[in-house]
């Protein structure tokens, strides 16, 4: 019975103590982001990373884009994805880069599908490939940035451009028709290490769609 009375004690006990964690911190959980890449100074509550609560043990699909957004300012899109937590064996770790420290991966890649005009049956293609890392919180990917007015302000075609930017977006063009398409959607998010073809993250349309019923989308200004 003593034993009995000991086991509800603790798990009371343990109950309890979680709930007092999750309303003394606003819902939000803290992730240690772990020792062996950070600089031997860095061991203070700056190695922790605020993470929504509800990120936490969510799909990776739900974590890059269930809160996706897009953002336009003068002429350019601006595209804003979660970076997800991934289990590694060496634990959790951010799919990108967070605070210098080296994520999982170093670039991403997102493939948009022009809608409304198509050439010999191809649809034009938008590829945007950046670096891959977090902005001012660890489980948000800086914005990426397309300057999609200046694309589209010459002749439609296929073609390349890379920003002049600290941090360069490289934009290729493919299966473009003689005029731009009205809309451009989101079909395809790989995550990679440039010198590593082999391992990756990628996800496309279908997965996307488990995460958020509709599929991000920007308009040709």
């Amino acid at each position: 019975m003593r034993t009995t009375w000991t086991v509800i004690l603790f798990c009371t006990f343990v109950f309890a103590g979680y709930k007092f964690a999750i309303s003394s911190w606003g819902g939000v959980v803290y992730v240690y982001l772990g020792e062996e890449r950070a600089p031997a100074a860095i061991r203070n509550s700056s190695d922790y990373s605020e993470v929504s609560h509800r990120n936490l043990g969510a799909p990776v699909e739900a974590q890059l884009v269930s809160e996706a957004e897009v953002a336009v300012r003068e002429g350019a899109v601006g595209i804003y994805l979660g970076n997800p937590l991934l289990r590694t064996t060496e634990g959790l770790e951010f799919a990108c880069q967070v605070k210098g420290r080296e994520g999982v991966y170093d670039r991403i890649e997102m493939s948009f599908m022009g809608t409304g005009i198509s050439t010999s049956g191809d649809t034009a293609e938008l590829i945007v490939e950046a670096p891959c890392e977090a902005g001012e919180q660890a489980w948000a990917l800086a914005p990426i940035w397309i300057p999609i007015k200046q694309i589209v302000s010459v002749a439609a075609k296929d073609a390349d451009y890379q920003t002049d930017s600290e941090h360069p977006v490289t934009i290729h063009l493919r299966h473009v028709a003689d005029e731009w398409p009205p809309q451009w959607v989101l079909s395809r998010v790989k995550l990679f290490r440039a010198d590593d073809d082999e391992n990756f993250l990628e996800l496309d349309a279908q997965k996307m769609r488990v995460a958020r019923s509709a599929l991000l989308s920007f308009d040709t200004p």
